[in-house]
C-alpha cells in the first residue's frame, strides 16, 4: 500500500473513534481483528486449493493489506502480518503475483465509518436481548461489512453461528447495514456542506410512513433512515437545481403525514416535517 493510502485509513480510523466510548472502541477493534483472521483463513484456502476466482482474491489481498494497516495502528505485535506475507510468497510460488497487479486496481476502502458506527448504535439497540447476543451481532455485522459481505453471506452468519431464525437474521442484516451506510453517508454530506436529504422510495409494496416521504426534502437529522425493518428507500443529497420530473411515474400517497415511524418513535422522535415537496414543487 501506498503512504498516503495508509495516512488516510489511519485518519478515517481516528475520526471514526473520537466519540465512541472505551468499550465500543474495544469492541471496534475486537470486529477488525477477527474480520482479518477470517479473511487470512479465505485467503489461505483459496490459494491452496484454487477454489476462489482470481478477482475474488484478488480484492481479499486488497481488503487484507487495509486490515492489517488498521490493526497496526493498535495492536504493536501484529503476528497476522507474517502470515499474511507468508500467504503472498507462496501464491508467488505458485505463480500467482499480487503485487504487481494489485497497485494498478481502484483502491476499495474499507467501510470504516459505517462499522464504527454499528458498533456502537446496534449494540445499544440489542442490549436489551443481553450483553453476548449484542456482542455477537455487532461484531458479525462489522466483521461482514469489513469482508465486503453481503445481505445474504451476513444471514447466512447471524444463522449458522448464533441459531437467529432466518426472517429475524434477515431483518437485522439488512436493517443494520443500510442504517449504517446510511448515517456515513449523512455524515458525508454535512461534511460537504450539506444540509438536506430527499426521500426516495420503490414504486410498489411501499408502507404510508415512506409513501407520504416519496419525493419530499427533510433536514439531516430531522428523520432517521431506515425508519423501520427491511426499508427499501434511498437518500439523496439536495445539491443545485430540482429536477423532479420522474416522480411523476410514481403513485401519489393522498393521506395525511402519518408522523414518526417505528424506529423513529423508539428513538425518541415526536414528529416529522419536510421542508419541501418536489413531487408537487412546494414548500412547507
Amino acid at each position: 500500500m501506498k503512504y498516503q493510502q495508509i495516512l488516510n485509513l489511519a485518519q478515517r480510523y481516528d475520526k471514526a473513534i473520537e466519540h465512541l466510548e472505551n468499550t465500543a472502541i474495544a469492541r471496534l477493534n475486537k470486529t477488525f481483528d477477527d474480520a482479518y483472521r477470517q479473511l487470512l483463513g479465505q485467503i489461505k484456502l483459496s490459494i491452496y486449493t484454487q477454489k476462489q476466482q482470481y478477482n475474488l482474491l484478488n480484492r481479499n489481498v486488497l481488503v487484507g493489506e487495509q486490515l492489517r494497516e488498521i490493526l497496526g495502528l493498535f495492536i504493536t505485535n501484529n503476528n497476522h502480518e507474517d502470515t499474511f506475507n507468508v500467504l503472498l510468497q507462496t501464491a508467488a510460488q505458485q505463480g500467482v503475483f499480487f503485487s504487481a497487479q494489485v497497485a494498478d486496481v481502484a483502491f476499495a476502502n474499507i467501510p470504516i465509518e459505517a462499522i464504527a458506527f454499528q458498533t456502537e448504535e446496534t449494540y445499544k439497540r440489542l442490549i436489551r436481548h443481553g450483553e453476548s447476543f449484542a456482542e455477537d451481532v455487532t461484531n458479525i455485522l462489522g466483521s461482514g461489512l469489513a469482508q465486503g459481505w453481503g445481505e445474504r453471506q451476513i444471514t447466512t452468519a447471524l444463522n449458522t453461528r448464533l441459531g437467529i431464525l432466518k426472517g429475524r437474521a434477515e431483518d437485522i442484516a439488512r436493517t443494520e447495514s443500510i442504517k449504517a451506510y446510511s448515517n456515513t453517508s449523512q455524515q458525508r454530506f454535512l461534511d460537504a456542506g450539506i444540509e438536506e436529504i430527499i426521500w426516495l422510495t420503490v414504486k410498489e409494496n411501499v408502507c404510508k410512513f415512506c409513501s407520504w416521504r416519496n419525493g419530499k426534502v427533510f433536514k439531516i437529522g430531522s428523520v432517521i433512515h431506515p425508519p423501520h425493518p427491511r426499508c427499501r428507500c434511498v437518500l439523496i443529497p439536495r445539491v443545485g437545481e430540482d429536477e423532479a420530473d420522474f416522480l411523476k411515474d410514481y403513485p401519489k400517497y393522498e393521506g395525511e403525514n402519518p408522523g414518526v415511524a417505528p424506529f423513529e418513535k423508539t428513538a425518541g422522535f415526536t414528529k416529522v416535517e419536510a421542508i419541501a415537496d418536489l413531487a408537487t414543487n412546494t414548500s412547507t
